[in-house]
C-alpha cells in the first residue's frame, strides 16, 4: 500500500520576538489523494494533553496521549 504524499503545505510560525523562538506553528497540508490536513503544536497556549483524528466515518481522540515533563 502506498502511503499518501504531501503536494502542498502552507506552515504557520509565531515567534518570541525578544528570544527569537518559535512559540506555536500551525500547518495545513493536503494530500496526493485529496485529503487534508491541519497540524497545531503551542508552548503559549493553554496545556492540552490530547489529539483528535477526524475522518469522513468518525473520529478518534485519545486523552492523556502526552506525559508532561516535570521540573
Amino acid at each position: 500500500m502506498k502511503l499518501p504524499q504531501i503536494f502542498r503545505l502552507r506552515k504557520l510560525l509565531f515567534k518570541d520576538v525578544e528570544n527569537q523562538v518559535d512559540l506555536s506553528v500551525v500547518c495545513f497540508m493536503a494530500l496526493d489523494n485529496g485529503m487534508t490536513g491541519v497540524f497545531e503544536a503551542a508552548m503559549d497556549r493553554t496545556q492540552i494533553d490530547s489529539y483528535e483524528v477526524i475522518g469522513a466515518k468518525g473520529s478518534i481522540r485519545v486523552s492523556k496521549a502526552f506525559i508532561p515533563q516535570m521540573y
